[in-house]
């Protein structure tokens, strides 16, 4: 009799455990480094309008870019911040550099 009520509650342990809200949210990433995001990046900027040349990608910090490529639209060489995620997803695109706006100085 008390081997079963031993062995429910290590189920029971077991169960509340593993189900439990306490744990951690880790994102899933497909890619490990910023370098493999740069064929998205190329792609973004091509649906802009423009193309990227090989060298015109520069990896900031983690997965934030600086570009540089002439846009094709305004027969100008532009500058711009990129943001993506670990899966390649486009969080920002603009002028201003994300590093520095979310940063507390």
């Amino acid at each position: 009799m008390l081997n079963i009520k031993n062995l429910i509650a290590i189920v029971l342990f077991l169960g509340i455990n593993s189900c439990s809200s306490n744990k951690k949210n880790e994102t899933e990433c497909y890619y490990s480094h910023p370098r493999n995001c740069e064929d998205f990046i190329s792609k973004v900027v091509y649906e802009k309008g423009s193309i990227l040349p090989a060298d015109g990608i520069v990896v900031l910090k983690n997965w934030t870019y600086f570009l540089t490529y002439f846009d094709n639209n305004t027969n100008q060489i532009e500058e711009k911040y990129i943001k993506m995620n670990c899966n390649c997803e486009l969080i920002y695109f603009g002028d201003d550099n994300p590093i520095v706006s979310n940063s507390l100085n």
